[in-house]
């Protein structure tokens, strides 16, 4: 045994591992016997096997069956044929002891891990052994114990699914951008690399890595070359050609990281990957970019496939329709659309299918690098022509002409009004780019045929920003919002945290001062399990399925018998108010009932003049008579204008800021006396803001904080006050880092339901209700009342 063959035994148990095998002996629980350890475990392997000593052999259950999956390795590749005839020898003879034919699965392994390692595997059909393939492409690397299982179940070498995992995707990218990174290949060089292989890899995945660097360059780039050559897109080689360092001394690092970057792809089964229905390529490309530390320098923020999987689901995509994204990046949303239409056409008619794909997918990217991923993507997706361009979109406009989308320069033709060729546009803008996104939206809208559909991811400036406020009105004199969706925060961790939603319109059409909007907010498990480990997608939160449903149903159907669900979905018209707001937040519903638990409020007032602390559970409030105020009904919110805590001494005085803890206060300073407020509301108005706190003491506010006393009109009692409080607090959720509360959004927003009494506010009830969730509010009242406060 060569010292090399010694070393594949760590890379093969690695990657059985890494596919979710217990590489354990099988006598201690596991699944992996190395060299002769059946001997004294195993009767029918030893009978059989006789002193001879595969490199491995797995042991696997199928039903009431026991199965071997028998690896030989060699130290050289062009030793893989006889690695592969000395396991399937080894098989025979375990078979013909056992007189059944439990070992029907071998592995060849041949090369070195300091160069490349080539995986051949087989399945003895009880006539012939077979490839393993998975979508129609022979695996390069091993299979996982559910693909041993499949296999021998239905006696058929052939998997159709892939299993993308997003976990092993990860651990693939974060390696071959080690390799990469120690190899001396830059971040802005290595998504072009890896598009390139690609490419290569599908063209000829056995292709020989033992050659001089300058010799295996250029064999690669006449793989490449070729296969653009097919799909009629050779004008893009030089974007996806592998080019030599510049120094001769980096030549042997840049080789070394091609061979293991293969290596990577091919233990993989990327080939396989590639023909998933399930855009595993994409998912890869997505994870292999955010981990290279180079998207967000681009400023590319990935859209995750689940998300466009549910922009096409949502939106409707059928074969008639001509698709549009203007920021394609990797081209997520087009593959979202050709597998929509795929899984509704093409085995009940082909010819529409292939005309879809064919003509009816369009995409411009500027990156060059991303580019040449978007456009591995559609070839290998099965986009026939791949009508993908590199460029900037506002340098292009698309017209139909004789019945045929053209490209044509935007400085030498007329803007399109409503007649442009595209009858469903998806796109998500680039955050880091001097463009602002409603540019990006506006440019959409002029390729879009009327009555076309558009879904955009946009952060919140565009949706619900006081400097956009005059665009979204002068959208909606010519395009009708039909649904905003607020995402999660972390959709696009780890490149970018940023507040976002997504927008669908229907174009050219005046949106109607009665027209139902969907708002929802949608509570994505995936997103969120893929930001940390500790939170499991079974227990994520997740309204994706429900929120799928209702949009599909009032999109295609126009279903508007869509139960409201408080702080997750409603329909309603926009509030065309002035502020013209179409975050979802400003339109969803706190609670079905009221529900106030001041006893954390109570305890911040009374710590403030030297108080308790008790904890009690929410009281439900179930007064005959409620009224419904805005919080202009009641209050009367200003700015605070006390200095902030930086420029004051230490005083007596507490000063209130955005603080959520400790009542709002932040210390005590030297508050100057004209700041010096008394027994008032203050609500956080900046960071994540919307909460209010009650003040019956001497106190200062920042600016960033509104001080609100009640009108005239209202009871000034303390009861009240806390209880708007809570109300206030009951709808916090409203506002964050990203939507800032306002006194304006407050107005819009905060509806404060009030128990009545013969049409009056009904202060001994509310006191009634307080001290039923917090007793400790009579000892409140006592201190307050020795105040002179009442």
């Amino acid at each position: 045994m060569t010292d090399s063959e010694f070393r594949s035994y760590k890379y093969i148990t690695e990657n059985l591992r890494t596919l979710g095998w217990d590489i354990r002996n099988p006598s201690k629980g596991g699944s992996v016997y190395t060299q002769g350890e059946f001997f004294k475990h195993d009767k029918t392997l030893a009978d059989g096997l006789g002193l001879k000593k595969p490199e491995n052999i797995v042991v696997f259950e199928s039903g009431s069956e026991v199965c071997y999956w028998v690896i030989e390795a060699k130290s050289k590749t062009d030793d893989l044929s006889v690695a592969l005839k000395e396991a399937q020898t080894y098989c025979e003879v375990i078979n013909m002891a056992s007189g059944t034919s439990p070992a029907r699965l071998v592995s060849a392994v041949a090369g070195s891990p300091d160069e490349s390692i080539i995986v051949q595997t087989k399945f003895w059909d009880g006539d012939n052994w077979q490839d393993i393939t998975i979508n129609n492409y022979a695996t390069t690397g091993f299979i996982s114990q559910s693909q041993c299982i499949q296999i021998i179940e239905s006696n058929s070498p052939s998997i159709g699914g892939y299993e993308v995992n997003l976990d092993e995707f990860l651990v693939k990218a974060n390696e071959i951008n080690h390799d990469l990174h120690i190899n001396a290949v830059t971040a802005s060089e290595r998504a072009c690399l890896v598009a390139g292989l690609l490419l290569a890899l599908v063209k000829d995945n056995d292709m020989s890595l033992n050659n001089d660097p300058a010799t295996l360059v250029n064999d690669i780039n006449a793989r490449i070359e070729a296969l653009l050559k097919i799909h009629g897109k050779l004008v893009f080689f030089d974007q996806v050609t592998l080019k030599l360092p510049a120094t001769a001394e980096n030549h042997f690092k840049y080789r070394r990281a091609i061979v293991r970057t293969v290596q990577h792809l091919r233990e993989m089964n990327v080939r396989s990957a590639i023909n998933s229905g399930a855009d595993a390529l994409g998912q890869f490309y997505e994870t292999f970019l955010k981990y290279a530390n180079d998207a967000s320098e681009m400023g590319i923020v990935l859209t995750p496939r689940h998300i466009t999987k549910f922009a096409a689901e949502v939106v409707g995509v059928g074969a008639h329709d001509v698709i549009y994204d203007p920021t394609c990046g990797t081209g997520g949303f087009l593959v979202a659309a050709l597998d929509k239409v795929r899984e509704t056409c093409q085995q009940t008619d082909g010819e529409k299918f292939d005309a879809f794909r064919n003509d009816n997918l369009y995409g411009i990217e500027q990156s060059d690098r991303v580019f040449s991923i978007a456009l591995v993507n559609m070839i290998f997706r099965g986009d026939g022509s791949s009508k993908i361009h590199n460029g900037n979109c506002f340098d292009n406009q698309f017209n139909m002409l004789s019945k045929t989308v053209k490209r044509q320069s935007a400085s030498e033709c007329e803007p399109n009004k409503a007649s442009g060729p595209f009858t469903r546009i998806f796109m998500n803008p680039p955050f880091a780019v001097s463009e602002p996104e409603c540019d990006f939206v506006d440019h959409a809208i002029l390729q879009a045929a009327p009555s076309a559909k558009l879904f955009a991811i946009l952060p919140n400036g565009p949706i619900t920003g006081d400097d956009h406020k005059k665009w979204r009105k002068n959208l909606l004199l010519q395009h009708t919002v039909k649904a905003v969706i607020r995402m999660q925060d972390d959709l696009f961790y780890p490149v970018a945290n940023k507040g976002t939603y997504a927008i669908i319109l229907e174009t050219w059409r005046p949106h109607r001062i009665d027209d139902l909007v969907y708002f929802g907010i949608l509570f994505d498990g995936q997103s969120a399990s893929q930001k940390s480990k500790l939170i499991a997608k079974a227990t994520a939160q997740d309204n994706m399925n429900e929120i799928t449903d209702d949009l599909r149903k009032f999109m295609q159907i126009g279903d508007t018998k869509i139960g409201a669900k408080p702080r997750e979905k409603i329909l309603s018209p926009l509030k065309l108010d002035g502020l013209y707001d179409f975050a979802s937040e400003a339109y969803l519903s706190s609670s079905e009932k009221i529900s106030i638990a001041p006893e954390k409020s109570i305890a911040g007032v009374l710590k403030m003049l030297e108080s308790v602390e008790a904890k009690n559970a929410p009281f439900i409030i179930a007064a005959k008579e409620i009224r419904e105020f805005q919080i202009s009904e009641l209050i009367q919110p200003r700015r605070g204008q006390c200095p902030p805590a930086k420029g004051l001494g230490a005083g007596k005085v507490p000063l209130i800021t955005t603080r959520e803890s400790n009542n709002g206060v932040h210390g005590m300073y030297d508050v100057p006396t004209d700041q010096i407020k008394f027994d008032l509301i203050t609500i956080s108005a900046n960071g994540s803001g919307g909460k209010a706190f009650y003040h019956p003491y001497q106190f200062g506010a920042v600016s960033d904080v509104l001080i609100c006393n009640l009108l005239d009109e209202i009871p000034n009692d303390p009861a009240l006050k806390l209880y708007i409080c809570e109300e206030i607090n009951n709808c916090s959720w409203r506002y964050d880092y990203y939507r800032k509360c306002s006194v304006k959004r407050m107005v819009q927003d905060v509806r404060i339901r009030v128990p009545m009494k013969n049409g009056k506010i009904d202060i001994t009830g509310i006191k009634l209700h307080i001290l039923d969730s917090s007793p400790s509010f009579s000892t409140l009242e006592a201190k307050l009342i020795g105040l002179k406060i009442q």
